[in-house]
């Protein structure tokens, strides 16, 4: 199921996924893996790009496996032999991580300042900061409102986080549910 995409993402986004991965935008051409060939290269999805000062290698594996890191080696190897001259040989793995490896395997591979960069690692992470601005108003908002009515509940868990921030401070001035649907109506 994910080789399809990550074969996919490789042949079509290699330039792309280059520049992501080296933080630069560089020209390369695509190396075949069978140009390295001492035995079969056994990967999900495998691309060798090559440019004048460098290789990148980029790997998608989607199943748990105890010998990348040999085969990593065993690789910058097979490149160095064919290419001694390229000094500056780039290994980037990028596995489908969450889905089938454990956090300290992933932690291993990835560098975190890359994790950080992806839009989908930004949205967890906004969410979860609004999730736990709710779980924060919400008891205020009971203990100076009263108890609320589920309506007036789905309205504050569809705040942004900044606009949760801005009902925590409000909502000192609060004495019942109407004063914060007044704030509500006034401020969304």
């Amino acid at each position: 199921m994910y080789d399809s995409t990550c074969q996919f993402i490789a042949a079509k986004f290699g330039s792309d996924l280059a520049k992501w991965l080296l933080g630069k935008e560089i020209e390369l051409t695509e190396l075949k893996p069978s140009e390295l060939s001492l035995e079969p290269i056994r990967a999900d999805s495998l691309i060798f790009l090559e440019s004048s000062a460098l290789i990148l290698h980029i790997e998608f594996q989607t199943d748990p496996d105890e010998d990348i890191p040999f085969r990593m080696a065993d690789y910058r190897l097979r490149l160095y032999r064919r290419y001694p001259h390229k000094n500056n040989i780039a290994a980037s793995t990028a596995i489908l991580a969450g889905l089938v490896l454990n956090k300290d395997t992933v932690s291993k591979l990835l560098r975190e300042d890359i994790m950080k960069e992806s839009v989908i690692y930004q949205d967890i992470i906004s969410k979860g900061r609004q999730e736990e601005a709710v779980k924060l108003i919400l008891p205020l908002l009971n203990h100076f409102c009263g108890e609320l009515t589920s309506n007036t509940i789905s309205q504050v868990r569809g705040l942004s986080v900044e606009q949760l921030e801005q009902l925590g401070a409000a909502l000192l001035d609060f004495q019942t549910e109407k004063d914060l649907k007044k704030w509500l109506d006034e401020s969304v």
